[in-house]
């Protein structure tokens, strides 16, 4: 029963669509045979195996960029501005994180005090064009 775990689980890792088919086969072998433990150990290796898929996700959530939160925004804000006026950084060291570019083998990010710095940013230059058009 172990050597039928062990190719489960190879099975799984390379991503055999034929893997869930092998797993219900070896259940219906192991309840015929009454051999429970092995089936808590899949079953132990499933719940393993979808935490760890849920860690992706979140992982892939977390890396939703700016770019793609600020929408058309991003072609409409003077971002090299924003580097300058509130991060005293270069334009590319903004676009870096806005965009989630590689940066030494990793996507550039900002860290939470940043991304608050930039939204807040965000914020000041909404509220001078809302003071702007009511003078208007």
């Amino acid at each position: 029963m172990k050597q039928r775990i062990d190719k489960w689980k190879q099975m799984v890792a390379n991503n055999d669509p034929m893997a869930d088919q092998y797993l219900k086969d070896i259940t219906a072998e192991a309840k015929s045979e009454g051999k429970i433990d092995e089936m808590n150990e899949a079953i132990a290796y499933l719940i393993k195996s979808a935490d760890s898929h849920l860690d992706n996700i979140e992982k892939k959530v977390g890396e939703y960029t700016m770019h793609q939160r600020l929408g058309n925004l991003s072609e409409v804000i003077n971002l090299a501005y924003i580097a300058r006026h509130y991060f005293g950084k270069t334009r590319q060291w903004l676009y870096q994180r806005v965009k989630g570019q590689m940066v030494n083998g990793k996507p550039a990010s900002f860290t939470p005090e940043e991304e608050a710095t930039f939204l807040g940013a965000l914020n000041d230059i909404g509220l001078q064009i809302a003071t702007l058009t009511q003078r208007v």
